[in-house]
């Protein structure tokens, strides 16, 4: 890890806080109603995030470390009869992501469709991530693959081979869904 991404030390521990946006008043507008009393949207039924999770295979990993955040995009393969989703995590020498998975007590996983303002449904799921050591079971490999949209590893702006990947399971603890759509 550089300088530059340690929390501890890094730019970011230099942060000053920011006022509160629009001087502290809530927002006004358009959006008045869909923002008032009771928030965003409506509850999803436990069938509707199912369906939801199993549709997706893509959201955002927020993993923490000494007061930081820090937020990822994965590829998951959601498992329903288990509560849990698959990933399949791809770490360079000296990864920051490593460095905050090894000190996240509870990651945070979100999976979102936006089309409009009008028009959009997400999901959170808080849980414990573990690695799996024994690697993965043939049925939950053809699982994840079924339902991720897996990435290639030259994303990464190193040479494959210096990617070490790794299958870790998400315990699902807590799950919530919203959307913009009337059931």
């Amino acid at each position: 890890m550089t300088p530059v991404d340690d929390p501890d030390t890094g730019p970011l521990s230099q942060l000053v806080p920011r006022p509160a946006r629009y001087g502290g008043r809530r927002k006004t507008g358009s959006n008045e109603a869909t923002m008032s009393g009771h928030g965003y949207g409506t509850s999803m039924t436990h069938d509707e995030i199912a369906q939801f999770l199993y549709e997706h295979g893509i959201g955002v990993l927020s993993l923490s470390r000494n007061g930081h955040s820090y937020g990822i995009p994965v590829s998951y393969g959601y498992d329903g009869d288990r509560s849990r989703c698959i990933l399949d995590l791809g770490f360079a020498p000296e990864s920051k992501k490593e460095t905050f998975l090894e000190t996240t007590e509870q990651s945070c996983l979100t999976v979102y469709e936006w089309q409009s303002p009008t028009d959009w449904r997400s999901v959170v799921m808080t849980g414990d991530l573990r690695e799996l050591d024994d690697g993965l079971e043939a049925d939950l490999e053809q699982r994840y693959y079924e339902h991720a949209d897996d990435i290639e590893i030259a994303v990464f702006d190193r040479p494959p081979e210096m990617i070490e990947l790794q299958w870790f399971e998400f315990s699902i603890e807590e799950l919530s869904g919203r959307t913009s759509r009337s059931t």
